[in-house]
């Protein structure tokens, strides 16, 4: 029961860190933090969603396999939401900021 918990507390504390995160870099390129704040919060719930899914499925397995089939499947769901928030937070950091205009916009007299 505590690996349950266990792992659906982690989900939720790195969605709470990711939007800080995320909030501090578009705030540092001159985006609104909304959306940016908001993102990590649909992918951690997304995660905690399939996690107890998961969880509520794999609970019908045998006794003796359940820790070990809870185990991985909360462990695959922390590393996809690492994941993907690592990829979105690298796309964000590659984004030019609001400030500057795009290289292709002509140059206005």
């Amino acid at each position: 029961m505590e690996i349950l918990i266990g792992f659906n507390i982690l989900i939720i504390i790195i969605a709470i860190f990711a939007s800080g995160k995320f909030a501090t870099l578009a705030r540092s390129k001159g985006y609104p933090t909304g959306r940016a704040k908001k993102y990590p919060y649909f992918i951690g719930a997304g995660a905690f969603f399939f996690n107890i899914l998961g969880q509520t499925l794999m609970s019908f397995a045998p006794r003796n396999m359940m820790t070990l089939l809870f185990f991985c499947w909360s462990s695959v769901m922390v590393l996809v939401l690492c994941a993907i928030l690592l990829k979105a937070y690298k796309n964000m950091k590659a984004a030019p900021d609001a400030k500057s205009k795009p290289a292709n916009q002509p140059k206005s007299k």
